[in-house]
């Protein structure tokens, strides 16, 4: 008869996830779930507003651009008429893409822009231009995002943008075209002169 002591059973192992693992997963799951509610939100308060405005010719046309495209055409007129398509992303009666028009005796500046704040979501924010002015019209036009058209201007005309196509119609003075990111079109350039350049 023996007297020993029984021998316990081996204590049982459960197998799981692994904490940390369960923990990233916890951490995915809330940003998707976020960023669905931010989509939504961006997609519910997005916006299209039409502003036009006519000016008394310039000399000079300057537009500066954040985001958005840009046409500009050249007719048979006496004055500018400016066509601005502003699309405000959420949040928008708190962060508006700011756009403004500045006139002075000789020059016109179009400018937009939009804050970081205001470009959270999926809709877009910028402001994208249709000017008519003169044929004689001098033409500089800068864009961070955005195509660029110009058709039917005689005065000189300058290209600047950061990503962009870059188009060109019709022109009758000097031509300079740069962009960083984008594709680069001139028909029927009837000028002296044309400087492009794309990296």
């Amino acid at each position: 008869m023996s007297t020993g002591l029984a021998t316990p059973p081996p204590p049982r192992t459960t197998r799981g996830l692994p904490r940390p693992f369960v923990a990233l997963c916890v951490l995915i799951g809330v940003f998707v779930g976020a960023y669905a509610v931010v989509t939504l939100l961006s997609v519910t308060t997005a916006s299209t507003e039409h502003v036009r405005r006519t000016y008394q010719a310039v000399e000079e046309l300057r537009i500066d651009v954040g985001s958005g495209d840009v046409e500009i055409v050249g007719e048979r007129r006496g004055d500018v008429l400016v066509d601005a398509e502003i699309q405000r992303g959420m949040w928008r009666g708190a962060w508006r893409p700011e756009t403004n028009l500045l006139r002075d005796d000789a020059r016109l500046d179009a400018m937009s822009g939009c804050s970081f704040w205001a470009q959270i979501g999926v809709s877009d924010c910028g402001a994208s231009f249709t000017i008519r002015v003169p044929h004689d019209t001098r033409v500089f036009v800068e864009s961070s995002s955005g195509d660029a058209t110009v058709t039917g201007v005689e005065g000189a005309v300058l290209f600047d943008a950061s990503s962009g196509d870059m188009r060109g119609v019709d022109l009758a003075g000097p031509l300079t075209i740069s962009t960083s990111s984008g594709d680069i079109e001139v028909e029927r350039h009837r000028g002296s002169a044309i400087d492009a350049s794309s990296s």
